[in-house]
């Protein structure tokens, strides 16, 4: 009899961990969906080749089936110096994708999108993520450099 009410706690116990699991997994997903769509880059003045520029542009996040398409359009405007950025990932999740002069990694971190590029031998890393009042944060990490936190809202 004891033996039977052991077996049955045991099966509970692996029941409610199999659900937390799930349940888990499920909201990760559901986090990474909330990636998808049309992102636009709140304005804000940076500094390029030591000139005050304006910065704007989109990042364009498309999660689908174990593929990620991650699209960056971005542009400088300065006094002397105007300069445009077009980027596109697009590949299966956890895979290196290989271009000419261009390696790019797409990974999960927990609810981030980790995005790494290393072009012409300069590595890049950008962490796509969810901030609480549903904006969405980039934050753009390269050796050598402060980090660049970018703040988008939905398009």
């Amino acid at each position: 009899m004891w033996c039977l009410a052991c077996r049955f706690d045991c099966m509970m116990r692996s029941l409610s961990t199999a659900v937390f699991l799930l349940s888990a997994s499920l909201s990760f997903g559901r986090i990474h969906e909330e990636l998808n769509g049309t992102w636009v880059l709140l304005p804000q003045p940076t500094v390029y080749h030591g000139e005050q520029v304006t910065e704007s542009g989109t990042v364009t996040i498309d999660i689908r089936e174990g593929n990620v398409a991650v699209i960056r359009d971005f542009t400088f405007r300065g006094k002397a110096h105007n300069f445009r950025y077009h980027d596109i990932a697009d590949g299966p999740m956890n895979s290196t994708l290989r271009a000419p002069q261009q390696t790019t990694h797409l990974r999960w971190e927990h609810t981030a999108l980790r995005l790494q590029t290393i072009r012409d031998g300069e590595e890049t890393v950008d962490t796509f993520s969810l901030a609480p009042d549903g904006t969405m944060t980039d934050i753009v990490e390269s050796p050598g450099r402060a980090p660049v936190a970018l703040m988008f809202h939905r398009q």
